[in-house]
């Protein structure tokens, strides 16, 4: 992996390369399985202002699980019926670990995301959605401020 030649993409950088080495686990509970693929959200960690995710994806499946994007949206935990509900997309301002998209079968994969600073109130989530190239797959981790 390159680094970037901008300060504030360097130091986000730096910083994720840190948390690939950390083991301890912040934030409990938060995963999703879906076909073999497991994502789990193993930390959040807050530098300045930005916010990274740790999320762990593992492939139990004999079949390669090829990520074709991923989403980060904000929205309402609950809908009232007959209402809208209320989405906010969220784009990452750095990625690690997804220049490579292929997880091979039985194979795990850490990826850290750097996101802006944002505040989760009780009636908003943070979604994560890992979508699969040409598949059905997609793991989403729910995270709420309780």
């Amino acid at each position: 992996m390159q680094a970037p030649q901008d300060v504030r993409n360097l130091y986000i950088f730096l910083f994720i390369n840190k948390l690939q080495q950390i083991r301890a686990r912040i934030h409990y509970g938060v995963k999703d399985k879906e076909g073999g693929a497991k994502a789990v959200l193993e930390g959040i960690y807050i530098r300045g202002s930005t916010l990274f995710y740790r999320v762990v994806l593992t492939n139990a499946s004999p079949v390669p699980y090829e990520i074709d994007f991923t989403r980060f949206t904000l929205r309402d935990r609950k809908q009232a019926k007959r209402t809208a509900t209320q989405e906010e997309e969220i784009a990452p301002l750095y990625t690690y670990g997804g220049d490579d998209h292929t997880l091979e079968a039985g194979h795990r994969k850490v990826l850290v995301f750097a996101l802006e600073k944002h505040n989760l109130d009780r009636n908003k989530e943070l979604v994560l959605d890992l979508f699969e190239k040409n598949g059905g797959r997609y793991p989403q981790t729910e995270d709420s401020p309780q």
